[in-house]
């Protein structure tokens, strides 16, 4: 180090970090730029801590147009070119928190180890250059990637069960998730309960003859509930013979999301959330907000689990063939599985899009086993059920569904005589199922309606084929710059080809 060599102090930033590095590294000297002596460092060492800092966050972009670009131009189908970016001193003043003598300092100091006189002479622009600019580039989700690529992987050829790599691979995932914040501040965790905006649930079933739909009607807490464990199927979040409940947040998603035939009758009902419950609300991955400085270097590290939360929670979210279900749930099967076993934060379920209706403020959610219980109805003893689907009046018969739960208060009850040895022995196998979670759910008995399916309507975009014939050289220009040709249309009778 040169005896004149500027020092820079860690005052003269606002970067956290990077004030913690400076006072680490250096010793107290007068500061070239405040004239306080505090801890510094001198310039050309702070400069290789920005020079790292963008190396790893920015990349520098083009300082002409792209050829293809400038054809563009000459053809009027594009406008004035403006190059993309920050400008190089703006950018160090930014992620510095600094005053712009300093960033220009520093600026001068990359671009002499940048450029040689040549490039001066030529004009050429290099690193740290005054005219250049710089952009973010684009993060991928590092080797958490591959690891889901590994732990999927494993899941479905090798071991599903007590797989120590899927439970690293998730201790990796979802760390610190009650921490994480979006970038509007708000938790990832949402609350669902009696004080909470969510406050009520609606789960659909479908039915095809009229019988089963009547019975179902008697005690749709059952029928339309969860199913009992001996028949509970494998869905998106539960394995076979664990019964979730799987629930929307409004009626028109539950009816949707059981895809119903035309022809059938859906009993969609409304059950209300009686205790305090915590979701995930996969949809928030998406919108992840990360702190943290440029010149630390387990901040790509957080940047990069950010954008792989992202994708995870499409990967959550999306639509499955029926054909392919039983192979492609394995892996959130087990997420679920996993985030019902944390300790912290507690979560009693999931809040995630759904792909059966356009609306974005329509969910659907899933509560895991441990919370998916349906209080009981209270009923009198020995209640017997009259179910009706329609009525007779003056102009004939109309639909009109009715439940008549008949009960005789003037019944006595028979004496109580000493249990058999048989009957003990049945009191003690039942005792052995009781189901012992604390039920998280109850049905409005007075919002329970049957839908009748007419038809069923889809919507789609339309995307019409094209097809024509390709010189190789063409296509070899138009694959370098990713852009197709395709048809401008003029009027009804022109059309330009680019």
């Amino acid at each position: 180090m040169a005896e004149g060599e500027a020092r820079v102090c860690h005052a003269c930033f606002g970067d956290d970090f990077l004030k913690r590095t400076i006072r680490r590294k250096g010793k107290r000297e007068t500061c070239a730029y405040c004239g306080k002596t505090r801890v510094a460092l001198p310039l050309e060492e702070v400069a290789n801590l920005f020079e790292s800092a963008i190396d790893t966050h920015f990349e520098r972009t083009p300082s002409e147009p792209t050829e293809f670009e400038q054809s563009m131009q000459h053809e009027g189908l594009m406008g004035i070119w403006v190059r993309d970016g920050q400008p190089i001193l703006d950018l160090i003043q930014e992620i510095g928190d600094t005053t712009k003598e300093i960033a220009e300092a520093i600026r001068d100091e990359l671009e002499s180890c940048h450029s040689t006189r040549e490039d001066y002479e030529m004009g050429n622009e290099t690193e740290f250059s005054s005219e250049s600019c710089y952009e973010s580039s684009a993060v991928a989700s590092g080797e958490l990637e591959a690891k889901w690529t590994k732990f999927e992987h494993s899941l479905k050829t090798e071991s599903r069960y007590f797989s120590h790599t899927a439970m690293q691979v998730l201790d990796t995932i979802f760390s610190d998730l009650e921490g994480h914040r979006t970038y509007r501040g708000e938790s990832v965790i949402v609350d669902a309960g009696p004080n909470a905006p969510l406050k009520n649930l609606f789960r659909a079933r479908f039915f095809q003859s009229k019988a089963s739909l009547l019975t179902a009607l008697e005690r749709p807490e059952i029928s339309i509930g969860p199913p009992p464990p001996l028949i509970a199927g494998a869905g998106r979040m539960n394995a076979r013979g664990i019964p979730v409940f799987y629930g929307a947040t409004h009626p028109e998603v539950a009816l949707a999301e059981v895809r119903p035939p035309v022809g059938s009758k859906v009993v969609v009902a409304q059950f209300d959330i009686i205790r305090p419950l915590r979701l995930l609300n996969v949809e928030s991955l998406q919108m992840l907000s990360v702190g943290g400085s440029h010149f630390d270097p387990m901040y790509l590290l957080h940047i990069q689990k950010a954008a792989f939360l992202r994708e995870l929670s499409e990967r959550i979210a999306i639509p499955v063939v029926p054909e392919d279900e039983s192979r492609e749930y394995i892996a959130t099967q087990v997420i679920a599985e996993y985030l019902a076993s944390l300790e912290k934060p507690a979560l009693d379920g999931m809040i995630f899009p759904s792909a059966q209706v356009a609306s974005k403020e329509m969910k659907n959610v899933v509560l895991f086993h441990k919370s998916a219980v349906v209080a009981n109805v209270k009923r009198p003893e020995g209640v017997e059920f009259r179910v009706r689907d329609c009525e007779d009046y003056e102009g004939g018969p109309e639909i009109e569904y009715s439940v008549v739960e008949e009960f005789d208060s003037e019944a006595v009850s028979p004496s109580p005589k000493d249990p058999t040895l048989e009957e003990l022995m049945a009191e003690m196998k039942m005792n052995a199922l009781v189901d012992y979670r604390e039920p998280a759910l109850e049905l409005s008995v007075e919002n329970v309606w049957v839908r009748d399916i007419k038809c069923v309507e889809i919507h789609s975009d339309s995307y019409q084929v094209s097809r024509r014939l390709l010189d190789k050289k063409t296509y070899r220009e138009v694959e370098e710059h990713q852009i197709w040709p395709r048809k401008f249309t003029v009027d009804p009778t022109e059309s330009i080809e680019i």
